[in-house]
């Protein structure tokens, strides 16, 4: 797997924090298919929930579930995301080529607002490097 360049890394932490700025989303941040975060992270003093190592735990099993359900593309179209409403908060992931997008919220966010957004943010870089 090809590594990011230090200037596509530096574009990817950019759109991240652009990311960050709407209001009510805690974290953001790109993984490869190892489960690998590359890009972004949490807005500035939100205390994560979890250790780095459950991250990563819930970065491969991310990675599995595109994965899988991706299986269903040629009979239900290609996932556009993928969310989740957990106690504290909500999950949304975005694949788009080789990578995905990873977003925690408030339990308050409107989860297709944010993908919305999300696809706008990311537009263009990931076009041109999936």
């Amino acid at each position: 797997m090809a590594q990011l360049t230090v200037e596509e890394q530096q574009s990817l932490n950019q759109k991240c924090q652009e990311m960050l700025h709407y209001p009510g989303i805690r974290f953001v941040g790109v993984i490869n298919q190892m489960g690998n975060q590359v890009a972004g992270g949490f807005r500035y003093g939100v205390k994560p929930f979890g250790t780095d190592e459950q991250r990563r735990i819930l970065f491969m099993q991310l990675v599995l579930e595109v994965n899988m359900r991706s299986e269903l593309n040629e009979l239900l179209g290609p996932i556009k995301y993928i969310a989740a409403r957990r106690e504290k908060i909500k999950k949304i992931t975005i694949p788009w080529g080789k990578k995905i997008i990873v977003i925690t919220t408030d339990v308050n966010t409107d989860v297709e607002e944010i993908s919305k957004k999300a696809n706008e943010v990311f537009q263009g870089y990931l076009d041109l490097n999936a």
